[in-house]
């Protein structure tokens, strides 16, 4: 991944977690993300930080910590690369996209005490 970052030239790159965690280029205390998504053509420059979950059920970790993780994760790799970044939550084996949300939604009410 650092070679990636430091040749300049355009293309994709992939990095998984274990590739963050072995960069000298990216620092973070907490949970590396499942992936890092490299991406230069000319000018642009973007990064996409990804998590992947099977189905639609948070229950190893509530989705709001797993949301906040993701955005000091991304502010903090923000400062020291000049990447727009986005972060994706991806879930497998569930197709219905709206399982998904409410599946997100209700961990997230239950953690708040709000699920009645």
């Amino acid at each position: 991944m650092d070679a990636f970052l430091d040749n300049g030239a355009d293309g994709i790159f992939i990095a998984d977690k274990r590739a963050v965690k072995a960069s000298s280029r990216i620092q973070f205390s907490k949970s590396e993300p499942d992936y890092l998504i490299f991406q230069r053509e000319g000018l642009l420059r973007r990064r996409f930080v990804m998590e992947l979950k099977d189905g639609f059920t948070f229950d190893t970790k509530k989705s709001s910590g797993e949301v906040e993780t993701l955005k000091e994760f991304t502010r903090s790799v923000g400062s020291t690369l000049a990447y727009s970044t986005e972060f994706k939550i991806c879930s497998f084996n569930q197709t219905d996209k709206q399982a998904i949300v409410i599946g997100f939604q209700t961990d997230r009410y239950r953690s708040a005490g709000l699920d009645g």
